[in-house]
């Protein structure tokens, strides 16, 4: 809807002591729970580079995990260096 393509940084991911014990009790990838398992959820949202260290001054509880990008760059998720394809997140209508 934005016209703007995307880049998240998978090592920029925040993923919680909890996250990654119940993921490796259960054999799956904590990565792969935290963007499409679909029980938690954390605010996103964008701001321009210029505003990045205004916001720093006043919050310091947020990360930054990725970049909006020109739509022809499309959007992705750079995992160990390597351009990978989304997956469709959760469907809760599903």
């Amino acid at each position: 809807a934005s016209n703007t393509g995307g880049v998240i940084f998978a090592d920029k991911i925040p993923l919680t002591r909890t996250t990654l014990t119940l993921a490796a009790t259960a054999g799956e990838d904590p990565l792969d729970c935290a963007l499409y398992g679909g029980e938690d959820f954390e605010l996103v949202f964008t701001i321009k580079d210029g505003d990045l260290e205004k916001l720093r001054r006043d919050f310091s509880d947020f990360t930054v995990v990725g970049q909006v990008l020109p739509v022809a760059e499309g959007v992705h998720l750079v995992r160990d260096g390597l351009p990978e394809k989304l997956k469709k997140g959760y469907d809760h209508f599903a």
